[in-house]
Order: structure tokens, then sequence, then C-alpha cells
């Protein structure tokens, strides 16, 4: 719970009234006063923090975030959810694979057959007949499974890279007093500085998307509920179930693994198919989505017992 903790100074120098200035000032003084605030933002910097250096790092993770939201919500909105399932079953073996051939990660027989068996129950409960589906669902739903088992993958090594440098950063400036309690906190700090940089690009690559495809005019044009105010309080709920999401995942793939990051979808995904189907499935389905379930509490026994082995 420690990575919780924001960081309230920046890491190159002590904590002053306000955070020094890097280069020339470019920004009005009311902006760039209050984003060189001490303590203000998220990595500890100022809200328009920006380090070049780490923009770098984080810049293929941020195109491959940004590709794995769009694609999945352009095959979901041209797919009901089993279809949407179907398309991206591959994602926890494609993870185990990227996993290994980027990161060198070796994983153990029972957890890939824990993994593959809950893939193999899914696939087998959202398997549908007589189902119309369109080409674009099932080509986006493909592409972003793709990106979906490497973003985990590649948020582990950006966030090790950052780490990295964090850390050398400190050994460069150890002889500044304050520094000594701080070094071994440099996760912490790359945690928020990943968190920072991720969304900041992210929005950068995604907002020239939306001016360009004309989706504003469209919605402008479509969206009668733009008025209501239970729509932007639905707005308002998912913009904070997608921040907690996005923030768990991060502090997920820290604590365990890319795997048991994307695994996550298997139990989610057998619990949303009954539900959104009304219970109104064929008998096959239900045997899947137990199995999965069963499945999945494998996973769960064979990652506890290989965690405590390497606590051992």
């Amino acid at each position: 719970m420690a990575s919780l903790v924001a960081p309230s100074y920046p890491i190159t120098k002590p904590p002053p009234t306000t955070y020094a200035t890097r280069g020339q000032r470019i920004m009005p003084r009311f902006i760039s006063k209050l984003s060189r605030k001490c303590g203000s933002g998220i990595a500890g910097g100022g809200i328009l923090e920006f380090d070049k250096s780490t923009a770098r790092k984080c810049l293929l993770l941020a195109i491959v975030y940004v590709l794995k939201v769009l694609l999945s919500n352009v095959s979901y909105a041209y797919a009901e959810l089993p279809m949407y399932v179907l398309a991206r079953i591959g994602i926890v073996p494609l993870t185990a694979l990227f996993a290994s051939l980027l990161n060198g990660t070796s994983h153990s027989v029972p957890l890939l057959s824990a993994s593959l068996s809950a893939t193999l129950n899914l696939l087998i409960s959202a398997s549908r007949v007589h189902v119309h589906v369109t080409w674009d669902a099932i080509l986006a739903g493909i592409f972003s499974s793709i990106f979906t088992a490497l973003f985990p993958v590649l948020l582990q090594n950006t966030y090790r890279d950052i780490v990295a440098s964090l850390n050398t950063s400190d050994h460069d400036s150890s002889s500044t007093p304050y520094l000594s309690a701080s070094t071994s906190r440099a996760d912490t700090r790359a945690t928020y500085t990943l968190m920072h940089h991720l969304s900041l690009l992210s929005l950068l690559i995604f907002l020239p998307l939306l001016l360009v495809s004309g989706e504003l005019g469209n919605i402008a044009r479509n969206c009668y509920f733009l008025d209501e105010w239970w729509h932007w309080f639905m707005m308002a709920c998912g913009s904070l179930g997608t921040f907690c999401v996005f923030t768990a995942t991060i502090l997920l793939v820290k604590a365990t693994s890319p795997l048991t990051v994307n695994f996550l979808s298997i139990p989610r995904y057998a619990f949303l198919i009954p539900v959104l189907a009304k219970f109104k499935m064929p008998v096959y389905s239900w045997v899947g989505i137990s199995l999965a379930f069963a499945s999945s509490v494998w996973f769960i026994r064979v990652r506890l017992r290989e965690s405590r082995k390497g606590l051992a």
C-alpha cells in the first residue's frame, strides 16, 4: 500500500518553496508558478511536469495503450459481449508468449495449464450459433487482443527503466541530506511518474485522432441526450472507474505479473456473460462458465504456491 502515497517533492533538489525552473520560462507566469509548485502534480514536480527522457521511455507504451483502448471500443461497438469475448480470446496465451519473448519470463507448467484451461472454457461459454457479426468487430477485436496482451508486458519494462533511472539520479545526488531517506522509495516515485507521463502522452496521441475522425461532429448531430444530467453522471462514474482500473493495473503489474493482470479478464467475462444474457444460456455455456471459474481457482492456487516458494 506504500505505492499509493504520492511523492511530495521533486527528486533532484531539496523541497523549496517553488519547484526549480528547468530552462527558460515560456508559459505565462501564473501557469508556470502553478505547474512548478512543490508537491503539486501526480509525480511531485508540478501538474504540467514533462521530462523528455521519461517521455521517450513511455512513448511506445502510450501508443500501445491508445490502440488497446481504441480498438477494444470499436470491437465492442459492433458486437455483442459473447462475440466480443470470442474475438479477444487469445489475450491470455499472447500475454504468456510476449512475457517470455520480451522479458524472458519462465512460466511453470501448472500455471500455463490453468491459464489455457480457463481460456478454452471461456471460449466454450461464449460460443454461439446463428449470430450475425461484422468483420469490423472481429478484426478490431483480434488486433486489440494483441495490444491488450502487450500492454502489461511493456508496462513492466517501462516501470523498471524509470526505477533504474531514478536510482541512478539518487546515487548521483547522494550528497543531498534529504535524499538518503528517499533513495529506497524510487519505486513509489516511478509509479506516479509513469502514470503521469503515460496519461499525458495518451491524451496527446488520442486528441488528434478524435479531431481528424470527425467524431465530435457526429456526436453533436446524433447524440440527443447530451443535455441530460443522467448521461453526464454516468460518464463521470465511468471516468472514475476507468481511473481506478488504470491505476490498479500499474500496481497489480508491480505486485504480480503481466499474465496475472490479463488473466483477470477471464473470471470477469465469465461473470458478465450470464448477467448480460439474463441467465438465459444453453447448457454448454453454463458448463464452460463453471469450468472457467474452477480453472480460475486453480490459477490462484498455483500463483499462491509459487509466490510462497519464492519468498521461502
